[in-house]
């Protein structure tokens, strides 16, 4: 009786239940809310067709700048090289990549104080890569800005 009372005791503590209990089948994982496109993909730089892989579903915007999520089917090791190519090919140059299978990124810069990066990240549901983008603008240089010491 007291090794009944025993295991008891320590299924309790490990988070099962004693004898006579039923069990109930175990659920399966809940379904993926797979965000819905929006629209805006007409509003991003046009020498970046971002649309070609994927669709819009998140754009935020603010002054000179933008950011956002695409999603794809398409998996990182085969999006990452075609999106570089996709960023030389719109005349910025890369400044820094990373491409380790299953994440990267992709930080550029080009004429007119343009800059950017795309970074590669499996999606918010099985099967979805996101593709989260920044872009932006500078409104001004700092050619020509000098600190002064007053001499």
């Amino acid at each position: 009786m007291r090794a009944v009372a025993l295991c008891c005791v320590i299924v309790f503590l490990f988070g099962a239940s004693c004898a006579g209990s039923k069990k109930t089948p175990a659920s399966g994982p809940s379904p993926c809310a797979t965000p819905s496109p929006i629209d805006g993909i007409d509003v991003l730089p046009e020498q970046l067709h971002l649309d070609r892989y994927g669709y819009l579903a998140r754009l935020e915007q603010e002054k000179q700048t933008m950011n956002g999520d695409v999603l794809t089917t398409t998996r990182v090791i085969e999006l990452y090289p075609k999106l570089a190519h996709e960023v030389l090919d719109a005349g910025f140059e890369i400044r820094f990549s990373e491409n380790e299978g299953f994440e990267a990124e992709i930080f550029f810069v080009g004429s007119k104080h343009r800059f950017g990066a795309l970074r590669l990240r499996k999606g918010p549901c099985p099967g979805l890569v996101m593709i989260r983008f920044f872009y932006g603008q500078r409104e001004t240089t700092l050619q020509g800005s000098r600190r002064h010491s007053g001499k």
